[in-house]
């Protein structure tokens, strides 16, 4: 195929082509990286006849091609070019002997129907090419054509009324470029809904657009779209490399000739883009089909800039199938170009449940119009991080524990199957980032679409490798089932950081003991009762640490029984007792209490009551302030920083309270692009209650090392309290992405001292800006010095 785009054709073709094989200007195939066509399977036509025939041509999606996106996707304008053979053809019925290379090749439009998604890696791509007929106008040739593209036996890109011509360099030079007006506006007003982001920006320039491009919506478009920080992978179009507009001078959402809305970008073009090289040798110019991807991609950021993105974590941009798109195409763009300006007039806009926009849209090169494409319409549709990360072979490898050793994905002998499917550590994940059938059932298809269901954590907060076990009263969504769960633990795993005495830290062993409660209800079909959409939270738990999980416990396993269920018109209220064992020794028990809430009840929460002591004036310690490495892991203080949920102290009373006995404030400024948000959970994102938990064994910790409490131990180590003592907690609120600040105040509520160590119990209160959130009682701390051991 690279032959065809430089060599002597008579040397493939045959010697009836020789005569060519010198001319200044032939009809070739792009040259890499547009030259799209893997191989030829068949050409049913007779050489040099100038008659009608077909030609059959390959092409493979592999991750490894420059044009695969982020979704592991090929952009559909791409797909189109793909079907770049027609000009193979010609050249094979012997159009450069008749023009003798004094005319260059040129589309001048199709009408383009795609019937599905753009191609995924891992598809081969099948072309049924054919030229239909050739007719002149003037002394211009031209030539029909049609195609399809096929993937195995379906149907995925039509091309109907292909036409291309030939044109000497003073045809080019002198042409008029399109005859095209936005016309009046339709009597009947069509459907725009209103934006449902209004930011101030009305122009973009290059820093802000390639933002977008990036995945980095908050960069472009401001105040407003915050919680994008929070994505996995925002909603972009097209890999960087085939990104085309440079800024976007004018935005205006109830603008142009229709006052539904227009948007203009422009492309600065130089001799040296990427495109003019392979596109065509000897005779650069822009191919059309980029020009459709450019119209697509302006489209893509007018949705995302009327806020459609925002609540769409991982979803992508795609032409709407079905619908036929008349592409025309008038006039060139060439190294000698200065500029291309993409023009949306609005037709429609759509917000959801896909959000979808219509729009008529004119490329003008140097202000000629050169392209036009009719009601193209591009919508938002539903993806999942995983599926793009297998697509793309982006999976990290599973860690290993002492106990499981190297698994394949989908044959791991411990988990649980169930109608084929095996509940193993891919189906955990696929739960966490992927499809919901993929992990739940077929059964729960409808929220592989639009329609979300709570999910579990994700990396690097998932603590569940598998399910080996199902038990209790058959039927779906009853108290008294049962679900058994392991974690395979990883010697090295990230939380247990640098200390000399790695132990899991309360924050993970809560997650270990949570997580089967967030899955068992999903497993027996909860979200299918509901035609709502709604939120898991943890409200309340009590829970007893009975031992150690460090890194050589291997297989940690929790049983967590559905105790009872309790039902509102928008609320459902779920109790587990849960206990957890690791190689038959007890490490913790638990009750808790978890609640389904619709989006609107969670928006209205009022929080806790504030205790009734009076909160304190924001006085900062220099002492604590101005040595914010102190309270790290230099003294133990967290186990690794991703768990520090505080970054500063801004009080310490050593004996303060009620107690008496010392109080201790911490502060952390929330950033929305905090990696607990991208983990917990996708699509729904909200700090998890169990940083809280970790949030005052830190301040417990610090006010140890501060108030001298670690100085009968040398080298002192922090442990948690064992059974006599359960850790309680209430959640009423949410540290959410736009939460500006979190306050976590402690009471010590009594101190201990016995000759080999200092047991220190607290209770501590965290505020999510104004609002009370967590109310967390009995935890506790032992000091010991190292030396000492147990």
């Amino acid at each position: 195929m690279e032959f065809l785009t430089r060599g002597r054709i008579s040397e493939l073709f045959g010697p009836s082509f020789a005569a060519q094989d010198d001319y200044p200007r032939q009809t070739r195939l792009p040259a890499p990286p547009l030259l799209l066509v893997d191989r030829v399977n068949r050409i049913d036509a007779m050489p040099g006849s100038m008659g009608v025939g077909t030609i059959q041509t390959e092409t493979d999606v592999t991750a490894e091609r420059w044009y695969v996106d982020v979704t592991g996707r090929m952009p559909s304008c791409l797909a189109i070019e793909a079907g770049q053979a027609d000009m193979l053809l010609i050249s094979w019925l012997g159009i450069d002997l008749h023009h003798q290379g004094m005319r260059r090749h040129r589309l001048l439009g199709c009408e383009v129907t795609f019937h599905t998604s753009p191609p995924q890696v891992g598809e081969r791509l099948r072309y049924e090419i054919a030229i239909e007929e050739h007719f002149t106008l003037g002394e211009v040739m031209l030539f029909s054509f049609r195609y399809d593209c096929y993937v195995g036996d379906e149907l995925r890109v039509s091309v109907r009324n292909g036409r291309a011509g030939y044109f000497t360099d003073h045809e080019l030079a002198d042409g008029n470029g399109l005859i095209w007006e936005p016309g009046p506006a339709p009597e009947l007003r069509p459907r725009v809904d209103p934006p449902v982001r209004v930011g101030g920006r009305r122009s973009f320039d290059k820093a802000a657009v390639r933002a977008f491009a990036e995945g980095r919506p908050v960069e472009c478009f401001g105040a407003g779209w915050e919680r994008t920080r929070t994505h996995v992978r925002s909603p972009r179009m097209g890999p960087l490399r085939v990104w085309l507009p440079d800024s976007v001078p004018e935005f205006d959402p109830a603008g142009g000739a229709w006052g539904s809305g227009y948007l203009r970008a422009e492309q600065v073009i130089t001799a040296d883009l990427w495109f003019f090289e392979g596109h065509f040798p000897g005779d650069p110019c822009m191919p059309g089909t980029l020009m459709a991807e450019g119209c697509m991609q302006t489209m893509a950021f007018y949705l995302a800039a009327l806020g459609y993105t925002v609540d769409r974590d991982g979803w992508r941009f795609e032409p709407v199938p079905g619908r036929d798109y008349r592409m025309r195409c008038r006039a060139q763009v060439t190294p000698t170009t200065r500029n291309l300006t993409y023009e949306l007039f609005v037709r429609e806009v759509h917000e959801g449940p896909r959000s979808m926009v219509v729009a008529d849209v004119l490329c003008s090169a140097d202000g000629l119009k050169a392209f036009h494409v009719e009601g193209l319409a591009v919508w938002l549709v539903p993806d999942w991080p995983l599926d793009q990360r297998q697509l793309l072979g982006q999976l990290p490898p599973r860690p290993m524990s002492r106990s499981s050793g190297p698994v394949a994905a989908g044959s791991d002998p411990r988990a649980l199957v169930v109608d084929g499917r095996r509940l193993d550590a891919q189906a955990m994940l696929a739960y966490a980032l992927g499809k919901p059938s993929a992990a739940l059932g077929p059964e729960h298809a409808r929220f592989d679409g639009p329609a979300r269901l709570p999910r579990l954590p994700s990396p690097p907060y998932q603590f569940l490798t598998r399910v080996v076990e199902v038990s209790g009263p058959g039927g779906r969504f009853k108290p008294g089932i049962s679900l058994t769960a392991e974690y395979d633990v990883v010697e090295d795993g990230w939380y247990f950081g640098v200390s000399t005495t790695p132990a899991m830290p309360l924050a993970v062993l809560t997650e270990v003991l949570l997580q089967p409660c967030g899955l068992l209800p999903q497993y027996v079909g909860s979200a299918l009762t509901s035609d709502t959409e709604l939120a898991f939270r943890n409200l309340d738990g009590r829970v007893a640490v009975l031992g150690v999980v460090g890194p050589d416990s291997g297989r940690v396993r929790t049983e967590a029984t559905l105790k009872t269920i309790a039902s509102t018109r928008d609320i459902i209220l779920l109790e587990f007792d849960v206990r957890c064992v690791v190689g038959g020794r007890p490490v913790a028990s638990l009750w808790t209490r978890f609640g389904y809430f619709s989006p609107e009840t969670l928006a209205t929460q009022a929080g806790l009551t504030p205790p009734r002591w009076p909160r304190s004036q924001l006085s900062r310690v220099p002492g604590i302030a101005g040595r914010p490495g102190a309270y790290r892991s230099d003294l133990l203080i967290f186990t690794d920083a991703r768990l520090a949920q505080v970054d500063r102290v801004v009080e310490l009373e050593t004996a303060g309270g009620p107690a008496g006995l010392g109080r201790i404030v911490g502060e952390k400024d929330i950033d929305p692009s905090e990696w607990y948000f991208k983990a917990h959970f996708f699509q729904d994102p909200v700090q998890p209650g169990s940083l809280g938990l970790e949030a005052v064994a830190g301040l417990l910790r610090l006010f140890c090392v501060e108030s001298g409490l670690t100085v009968r131990s040398a080298d002192p180590v922090f442990d948690m309290l064992s059974a006599d003592r359960k850790v309680t907690w209430t959640f009423r609120g949410q540290v959410l992405p736009e939460t500006r600040l979190m306050r976590t105040e402690v009471h010590v509520t009594s101190v201990t001292v016995v000759p080999s160590a200092v047991l220190v119990v607290g209770e501590a209160w965290v505020w999510a800006d104004d609002v009370c959130a967590y109310h967390i009682r009995d935890l506790g701390i032992r000091v010991r010095s190292h030396s000492r051991g147990e």
